[in-house]
């Protein structure tokens, strides 16, 4: 009798383990496959940035010094090294007809009013914003503006409104310098074309299940 006892007793104990062994798999799979779930509503974020470079296709090399595209990166961070001097950091130059393809930290929704914001540093020259949802889909035009709207810090800002794409998310962001609207026969120069130093997704239909 006392060894059935023990028997059974040392069974239920190893099946109470992997009873627990399972649960805790369950759930780390589980909390996984929902760190990001879709939320019927875009929802208002602050922390939504360009987080890679998709393509790039800066002009005006050799004149053009602000060349790096990785500086449209993340929230913006422009900056003038000694004020009055001239001499800047923290963006990008498209230069004259150039253009730059950012691939957003999290897809970008179709809120209330406008959901792409642009930050241009040093002047306000014309833009055109494209959008899709990858690389492999249409991008579509969202039209040309000036990014004239003065913002924090060192940078002017204009926004967009994916709604006239006709796609409810989007997760490719594509930004053309188009100063030869203004200037036809403009020419290069060290700053030349709109100056980009971050572009920010306002609304996502993404929530974050970890935090």
């Amino acid at each position: 009798m006392k060894k059935n006892l023990y028997y059974w007793r040392k069974k239920f104990q190893k099946t109470s383990f992997h009873f627990f062994i399972i649960g805790i798999i369950l759930t780390l799979l589980l909390s996984g496959c929902s760190y990001f779930s879709t939320n019927k509503e875009a929802i208002r974020v602050d922390n939504l940035y360009g987080q890679e470079v998709a393509g790039a296709n800066i002009t005006c090399q050799g004149v053009n010094r602000y060349t790096d595209p990785s500086e449209a990166l993340g929230p913006p961070n422009a900056g003038e090294f000694v004020r009055g001097s001239r001499n800047y950091y923290g963006f990008v130059s498209l230069g004259i007809d150039g253009s730059i393809v950012l691939r957003m930290s999290m897809p970008v929704a179709d809120g209330p009013g406008n959901d792409i914001r642009v930050y241009q540093s040093v002047s306000n020259e014309p833009l055109e914003v494209w959008v899709s949802p990858s690389m492999t889909e249409e991008f579509v035009s969202m039209g040309i503006k000036n990014c004239g709207k003065r913002g924090g810090g060192f940078d002017q800002y204009c926004e967009f409104d994916i709604k006239e794409s006709g796609y409810k998310s989007i997760r490719y962001v594509f930004v053309k310098d188009k100063q030869r609207t203004q200037i036809p026969d403009i020419y290069c120069y060290e700053s030349a074309g709109a100056d980009i130093d971050a572009v920010q997704g306002l609304y996502t239909n993404l929530i974050d299940t970890a935090n």
